[in-house]
């Protein structure tokens, strides 16, 4: 999660360091829901490219270029 850059990242860093959700919302003059929905969308994106990651380390789908599955309207 070291990847992140601007403000994701700060507000991913800052809750880390304890800081509560309308603390960081106020910093960034938005309320903590909206800190939630940003927070959880990063750690969801992080979840997504750590599991391409493990796939592609595999050999899964993710690294053989080929559809994940197969065309049965072609097949009778």
């Amino acid at each position: 999660m070291n990847s992140d850059t601007g403000r994701t990242g700060e507000m991913m860093e800052l809750r880390r360091l304890g800081w509560t959700l309308a603390a960081i919302g106020a910093k960034y003059g938005i309320t903590r829901q909206r800190v939630h929905q940003i927070l959880e969308k990063a750690k969801k994106a992080a979840r997504q490219k750590r599991r391409a990651a493990r796939m592609a380390a595999a050999g899964g789908p993710a690294s053989s270029g080929a559809p994940a599955a197969s065309d049965s309207s072609s097949n009778p």
